[in-house]
């Protein structure tokens, strides 16, 4: 069986006790089982993956990477290494796989993401975007107090500010005080959540639509409101701060 035989026909990762092995369904599943291959393939260990692959190639570092960030995207769409099941596979992943095994995904530069980054913020002025949170260093539960900085487009210029929250993921207080930037400060602080992101999981060029989508899903969400009497920004979803002292 040659290469992009095998390929397409794998269409599940049998999960089990943190272990992904890929296959065929038609071999056998459940509890990660690593029935007998057909002739001519050998079973791979990549990371928390087993895989076969054909008995007569040797995969490199490069190739064994993009393999694991392949299958454990898969994973993760779906649930987690830590969560047994049947995992499918699907025919976009079989394309971007035979990629992985010939180590021809190209990693996506954070420079040109940005930059649509910054493009989409424009399309939705007063909308927030988190570039950096203390929280995202804080683990084993942590419920403490972190500050959160985002930026937004007002219309005309770029704006930063930094809120006090309760444990990374809350807005922040009620009121703002952003600063202006220029876009060239606003296109770095993109690219640090962006390194942020890619810490531990690479982004490849054909899944930045996608990243970027997953990026931004929450915007409307976050968006700030502008009270001229009172010369306050604020999260629009609370209000500003002195009108509700004065209606109360």
């Amino acid at each position: 069986m040659n290469l992009e035989d095998l390929v397409n026909s794998l269409n599940v990762i049998d999960v089990w006790d943190c272990r992904g092995v890929v296959k065929n369904s038609d071999w056998g599943v459940g509890y990660g089982c690593q029935p007998d291959l057909p002739k001519g393939l050998k079973w791979e260990k990549i990371g928390y993956f087993i895989i076969p692959i054909p008995a007569d190639i040797t995969l490199n570092d490069t190739q064994k990477a993009q393999i694991e960030e392949v299958l454990g995207q898969i994973v993760d769409r779906d649930g987690a290494i830590n969560m047994s099941g049947w995992y499918d596979i699907k025919d976009f992943d079989r394309e971007r796989l035979l990629k992985a095994f010939k180590g021809q995904l190209v990693e996506a530069d954070l420079v040109t993401m940005a930059n649509k980054i910054l493009g989409e913020l424009k399309a939705k002025p007063m909308c927030a975007f988190l570039t950096h949170s203390s929280g995202w260093s804080c683990w084993k539960g942590c419920q403490g107090y972190h500050s959160n900085t985002y930026i937004f487009w007002d219309g005309e210029k770029w704006q930063i500010f930094t809120v006090g929250c309760h444990h990374a993921w809350c807005s922040g207080m009620w009121d703002i005080t952003p600063q202006e930037i220029s876009e060239k400060e606003a296109t770095d602080e993109i690219i640090h959540r962006l390194e942020h992101e890619t810490r531990t999981e690479k982004v490849y060029e054909d899944e930045v639509d996608d990243r970027i989508e997953s990026l931004l899903w929450y915007l409307d969400e976050y968006k700030i409101g502008y009270c001229k009497t009172h010369d306050i920004y604020y999260w629009e979803n609370e209000g500003c701060s002195e009108c509700s002292v004065e209606e109360n």
